[in-house]
């Protein structure tokens, strides 16, 4: 019975009307006063969200141009929250000092987040390993109730989950 219901079950996953994407997303990077530029990665990251540096003041979202004193950033915006929006990020010893838009303080602002992990339309799943101390503390939490609370207190194999799986399951035999 269990494998009929499994077939089905995978076959209907497999239909392309129930496919779904599923996407885990880093915190977006914020840019603002005291964001040390080259700690935080601020090059890199933009690579990783297929920004393209240029020579001149960026025109359109997704493109940049930077010096010793400045970054102009033309972001694309946060999907659902912001609109695209050209800044520029006054540097000094590799610090962020100041974030402005149309030569006005705006205090900071924040880069799209990046995709940590995906499971799409295709088979398997585009994966980048990342530090466990990058990963936002909500999802580390999120995971940990799904999955395993104590994941933290054994070597990778949790011998006392094994034995109470083990336990529940003879139990449910007998009273069967």
């Amino acid at each position: 019975m269990l494998t009929v219901y499994s077939a089905v079950e995978l076959a209907r996953f497999d239909r392309v009307e129930t496919r779904r994407s599923a996407l885990v997303y880093a915190m977006p990077q914020p840019l603002a006063a005291g964001v040390h530029v080259k700690l935080a990665d601020l090059a890199g990251t933009l690579t990783r969200l297929s920004y393209t540096e240029g020579p001149g003041v960026p025109q359109t979202p997704g493109r940049f141009r930077r010096s010793a004193a400045a970054w102009d950033i033309y972001l694309r915006g946060l999907p659902g929250l912001g609109t695209a929006q050209r800044v520029r990020l006054d540097v000094s010893n590799d610090r962020i000092v100041r974030v402005t838009r149309d030569g006005r303080d705006i205090g900071a602002a924040a880069l799209e987040p990046e995709v940590l992990a995906s499971a799409g339309d295709r088979p398997g799943e585009d994966h980048r390993p990342v530090r466990l101390r990058d990963v936002p503390f909500s999802l580390l939490q999120a995971v940990l109730a799904a999955e395993d609370h104590r994941f933290f207190e054994h070597p990778g194999v949790d011998l006392h989950g094994l034995l109470r799986a083990l336990w529940a399951a003879a139990r449910s035999r007998s009273s069967s």
